[in-house]
C-alpha cells in the first residue's frame, strides 16, 4: 500500500456503496466500518454502541471489527487477533503490514511537521536578527564611524610624523650635497678662468684672434722646452705686443695668442728671428667655408667658373667687397642633365648666401647646403676614402652584409657604420637605417660635427 492509499484509508471516507447497516438495518452511504470475516457494514455510531454492550463485538481499528458471529473463530492475545484457519493468518499479516505502513506514514508526517516548525522558527529568528541589525545600523552606526575616524586620524598622524622625519633627513642631506656642489662649482670656475687664458687652437682661430704655431724642427717634440726657449729668447716688451702661451697641438707644437698692435706677418718674422733655425713659427691654416649648390642644368654648368660666379653675385644681391671670395673648387654630375657645384667662400659671402637659402643661376633656382668635405666610399660604404682607392670587400648598403645591394633579399635595414661605431667605441647607436640616410645616421652626424669645427666662423 502506498503512502497516499494509507492516508486515504485511515482518514478519508471510501467510495459510497449500497450496503445496509447490520444493526440498525439502514442504508450505509459510506462504508466506514466492516467486519474482517463477513464484510458486514456498520455505521460508526452503531459499532460504538455494540462495542459497549457486547463483549463479543471487537473493534480492531477505526475501520475494522469482528462481529459476534465470527468471534468464536478467532483468539485474541495481547490485543492481536489470531485466526485458526490459514486465511485468518494471511489476513492478520496483511493487517500488521498495513498498520506498520500507517505508523511509518504518521512518523514521516510528524518529521515533516517538525521541519516546517523549524523553518518557521528560523524565519522568525532571521526576522528578529534583521530587526536587530537595522536597529544597530540606526543607533550605533555613528559610534562605529567615530571609532573608524579616530583610527584613521591616528594612522595619518603617524604618517605625518614619519614624513616630517624623512624631510628633515633629506634637508640635511641636501645641505651637505649643496656644500659639495658649491665647492665643485668654485673649482670649475677657477679652471674655466685658466682655460680662458689658455685658448685652444680651434677656439683661438674661431674667435678671430691672431695666432701663431711654434714647432720644433725634427723629433722629439718637447712642449716644455718650447716654453722655456720662448721665455728666454723672446721678450714681448721689446716686440711691443701682448703674448700668451696657449695649449699644445696634437703634433707637439705650442699655440701663441698674439694681441693687437702689430701686423701678424711682421710678428711672425720677429719671433722666428729670435728663436732661431731650430724652430718653425707658422700661421695656422684656416679652412674657408664650402657650399654645395645642387641641381644646376647642363646649360649653366657648361659655362666657365668666372661666368658662373658673376651670375651668382649679380642675381642674388651679394655685395662685392675687398676680401670677398667665391671660388668654384669642384664640379660633379648627379643625374642626367643635373649637376652639382662646390664653392669655397669667405665668412661674409657665406652668411649672405645662407641668408637666402637658395641661389639663382641663370634660369635655375638651386638649393644650397654646407659642404664639410665628408667623402664616402660607394664600394664598402665607409667614410674617409673613395671607391677607386678602396681595398675592402663590397658591402650591401641596405643590410651591411658582404653582397651586392641588387641581390639583397633581407628585410632588415642596417647601417654598417653605426654597427662599427658601437663595436669600436662601446656606443648604443641606432643601426636600423640606410647608410645613405644622413638625417638619422648618428655616425655621419658625429663626423659632420668634427668637420664643422675645422671651419672658421
Amino acid at each position: 500500500m502506498s503512502l497516499n492509499e494509507a492516508v486515504a484509508f485511515d482518514e478519508a471516507p471510501v467510495s459510497p456503496i449500497g450496503n445496509w447497516c447490520k444493526k440498525c438495518k439502514k442504508k450505509v452511504a459510506v462504508a466506514n466500518i466492516k467486519c474482517l470475516k463477513c464484510d458486514s457494514v456498520y455505521h460508526r455510531s452503531c459499532a460504538q454502541v455494540l462495542e459497549n454492550k457486547d463483549k463479543n463485538f471487537i473493534m480492531i481499528s477505526d475501520t475494522k471489527l469482528i462481529c459476534p458471529l465470527h468471534r468464536g473463530d478467532s483468539e485474541i492475545k495481547d490485543g492481536v487477533i489470531i485466526k485458526s484457519s490459514e486465511e485468518d493468518v494471511e489476513l492478520i499479516c496483511k493487517l500488521k503490514t498495513e498498520n506498520e505502513q500507517l505508523v511509518n506514514v504518521v512518523i514521516n508526517l510528524k518529521a515533516e511537521l517538525n521541519k516546517l516548525k523549524m523553518k518557521i522558527n528560523e524565519s522568525q529568528s532571521h526576522a528578529k536578527g534583521d530587526n536587530v541589525i537595522s536597529y544597530v545600523n540606526k543607533n550605533d552606526l555613528l559610534l562605529i564611524l567615530n571609532d573608524f575616524k579616530e583610527d584613521i586620524y591616528t594612522k595619518l598622524e603617524a604618517v605625518r610624523q614619519e614624513v616630517k622625519l624623512n624631510n628633515n633627513h633629506l634637508d640635511n642631506n641636501l645641505l651637505e650635497e649643496n656644500k659639495c656642489l658649491k665647492g665643485e662649482i668654485a673649482s670649475i670656475k677657477c679652471q674655466t678662468s685658466i682655460n680662458d687664458q689658455l685658448k685652444s687652437y680651434s677656439s683661438a682661430v674661431k674667435g678671430g684672434s691672431k695666432v701663431l704655431i711654434v714647432n720644433q724642427k725634427g723629433p722629439p717634440k718637447d712642449v716644455q722646452q718650447i716654453k722655456q726657449d720662448l721665455r728666454t729668447k723672446v721678450n714681448p716688451t721689446e716686440i711691443g705686443v701682448g703674448l700668451t702661451m696657449g695649449k699644445s697641438t696634437k703634433k707637439g707644437g705650442l699655440i701663441l695668442n698674439c694681441g693687437a698692435g702689430k701686423d701678424i706677418k711682421k710678428l711672425q718674422v720677429e719671433i722666428q728671428h729670435q728663436l732661431g733655425d731650430s724652430y718653425n713659427v707658422d700661421r695656422p691654416k684656416v679652412l674657408e667655408h664650402r657650399l654645395k649648390i645642387v641641381g644646376i642644368n647642363e646649360c649653366e654648368f657648361m659655362n666657365s667658373d668666372e661666368v658662373i660666379v658673376s651670375k651668382i653675385i649679380k642675381q642674388n644681391n651679394i655685395n662685392e667687397h675687398v676680401n670677398s671670395k667665391l671660388k668654384v673648387i669642384h664640379k660633379s654630375k648627379i643625374v642626367k642633365q643635373k649637376f652639382n657645384l662646390i664653392f669655397e667662400v669667405d665668412i661674409n659671402t657665406y652668411n649672405a648666401i645662407m641668408e637666402h637659402g637658395k641661389l639663382n643661376i641663370g634660369w635655375n633656382r638651386c638649393s644650397v647646403f654646407d659642404d664639410f668635405g665628408i667623402i664616402r666610399c660607394f664600394k664598402c660604404c665607409r667614410y674617409g676614402h673613395l671607391a677607386r682607392d678602396c681595398n675592402n670587400n663590397r658591402v650591401c648598403f641596405k643590410c651591411g652584409c658582404d653582397h651586392d645591394a641588387n641581390a639583397c633579399q633581407s628585410e632588415v635595414v642596417k647601417c654598417l657604420n653605426c654597427v662599427s661605431s658601437n663595436e669600436k667605441y662601446g656606443l648604443n647607436l641606432d643601426v636600423n637605417h640606410l647608410i645613405w640616410n644622413i638625417q638619422t645616421c648618428e655616425t655621419y652626424k658625429r663626423i659632420e660635427k668634427v668637420q664643422r669645427n675645422k671651419y672658421i666662423k
